[in-house]
């Protein structure tokens, strides 16, 4: 059997959830609640501003932190405060003094102060202490600072000697009782603090990521319109460029590695006119793209292949408005043992961009292909 000390840590501890829930009830209900009334129809006041539990509870809902409710006083605390002060001193006037001491205003303090002053036998200590805790409880956050000063020093009174003789070892029971009713709530409000910022970090984490996937949702929907306005583009060169831009930007997007165009020279002589190198899934392709009216033959294959092969672990990524005639899909296919060669239409792109779906997981399904069917020319799209 669990006896003393060892039985009331075991309740406490099993009962701290039953605690949370309990407080948080208590605080909202005695904050803005009164029997007759309909719920959110009493109001409470911060900052000059009227508040009503409809409010509170709405606003911790969204996220907000809950009012600082730690130093409310719940019934069981109340009841043993008003067993203990009375306790640690002699006589009503000092149970009043205590009260003024820790900063209890005197407009509460003056009825009790007349009363004992005229009547003392009228009303007891523990009278006192009852109805002065009442009030600083029902007054919420205004008396805050009042009510932490009181706890503040009854978990700190060492002086038993304020006592009566035969009063002395109660007293320091019932101040460990209370210091112990404190470290249980001081534990659980750590407790929903950091439950409290886990929670949030989580809600923030959310949030940027679902802002990243917006923010990336709308600059993939705005590379497909470029995409759709190139067909509107007669001048070759001028589409040439912008088709070059938009690849980089598509890549920058997709946060896949790109070099953009440029020239290879041999004796200050341009020798090649790359495209733009791409790194995707841990491998180079060097990049072609052509906006003909026509299919892809045979020759500007044959001329994109020789890059390849004059490259050690290299692979190929071409890219046709128009399609691939046969030959060259064949070229791609009869070399394959010793070059990678991926075909693509850019239509594939317009599309793809239409979805979620990454750049680089397309690619890297193409490249299956190639190399599981020989197939060069597939058009993957889901």
């Amino acid at each position: 059997m669990l006896v003393g000390s060892t039985a009331y840590h075991v309740i406490a501890a099993a009962s701290i959830p039953k605690i949370a829930t309990w407080l948080r009830k208590r605080y909202f209900f005695s904050r803005c609640h009164q029997p007759g009334r309909r719920l959110g129809a009493e109001s409470i006041h911060r900052n000059g501003r009227s508040i009503t539990m409809k409010d509170e509870v709405g606003r911790h809902l969204k996220g907000a932190p809950l009012p600082d409710a730690s130093w409310h006083y719940s019934p069981d605390l109340v009841d043993r405060l008003v067993d203990t002060i009375p306790i640690l001193v002699k006589s009503k006037q000092q149970t009043i003094d205590f009260f003024r001491s820790a900063g209890v205003a005197e407009a509460l303090l003056r009825k009790i102060q007349a009363t004992v002053s005229t009547d003392a036998r009228s009303i007891s200590k523990y009278e006192i202490a009852r109805i002065v805790i009442r009030q600083l409880n029902d007054g919420g956050d205004r008396f805050l600072r009042e009510r932490r000063e009181i706890i503040r020093r009854v978990t700190q009174w060492e002086d038993f000697t304020l006592s009566w003789p035969n009063d002395q070892d109660k007293a320091r029971g019932l101040v460990a009782a209370v210091r112990q009713i404190v470290d249980v709530r001081d534990s659980f409000t750590r407790m929903q603090q950091e439950r409290d910022q886990e929670r949030l970090a989580r809600i923030r984490e959310r949030e940027e990521q679902l802002e990243r996937k917006r923010s990336h949702r709308a600059a993939r929907t705005a590379l497909r319109t470029r995409m759709i306005d190139l067909k509107g583009e007669s001048n070759p060169q001028r589409r040439g460029r912008r088709i070059e831009v938009l690849l980089s930007d598509l890549c920058k997007v997709e946060g896949i590695q790109i070099r953009e165009p440029f020239e290879v020279r041999s004796a200050g002589t341009p020798e090649e006119q790359i495209d733009g190198v791409v790194m995707a899934d841990g491998h180079l392709y060097l990049v072609e793209v052509k906006w003909w009216s026509e299919p892809i033959d045979i020759a500007p294959m044959s001329s994109h292949l020789l890059r390849l092969f004059r490259r050690p672990d290299v692979r190929g990524l071409f890219i046709s408005n128009s399609g691939y005639t046969d030959p060259a899909v064949q070229a791609c296919r009869d070399v394959l043992s010793q070059k990678l060669m991926v075909l693509a239409e850019l239509n594939e792109l317009t599309l793809l961009l239409e979805g979620d779906r990454p750049v680089e997981d397309w690619i890297r399904e193409k490249t299956a292909t190639v190399v599981t069917e020989r197939e060069p020319f597939r058009i993957l799209i889901r």
